[in-house]
């Protein structure tokens, strides 16, 4: 497994919790599209009102699509990190790379005084990167 193959499956969680967070916005929309009292206010309403099923319909469509691929790509992603050993560096990979936390929250779950270069230099020396990557790469 490399770097960049676990770097792109946070990307692809990245995105499917943004298509979540905007499928969650027009449901919100929807709901106060859905006010009726009987009687049209506006010849535009319908129209309106359609426009955003077929919306909420393909914002759907997308979160579905991103989940596929977010849970095939962790299927892969966990199967590499069970064949991790030491609890340490197993928890560190679990919470970057399943989680998707950011360094500084990995080093705080994990404890035991664990800086946030500290988990970056133990992520780096499994996958077999030379230290001077931890800058460059996964900057959050």
């Amino acid at each position: 497994m490399t770097l960049s193959e676990l770097n792109e499956h946070r990307n692809i969680v990245e995105q499917w919790r943004k298509a979540q967070e905007q499928l969650t916005e027009l449901e919100a929309k929807e709901l106060g599209a859905a006010s009726y009292d009987g009687m049209p206010h506006s010849t535009t309403v319908g129209s309106r009102t359609e426009s955003l099923a077929i919306m909420l319909a393909r914002n759907r469509e997308k979160v579905d699509e991103w989940k596929r691929a977010k849970d095939s790509s962790q299927k892969r992603i966990m199967s590499f990190i069970d064949t991790i050993d030491d609890v340490l560096t197993f928890n560190i990979f679990v919470y970057r790379f399943i989680e998707c936390l950011d360094w500084k929250d990995v080093a705080a779950q994990v404890k035991g005084g664990n800086t946030v270069d500290s988990v970056k230099s133990i992520c780096y020396r499994y996958l077999g990167l030379p230290n001077t990557q931890s800058g460059t790469v996964c900057p959050k």
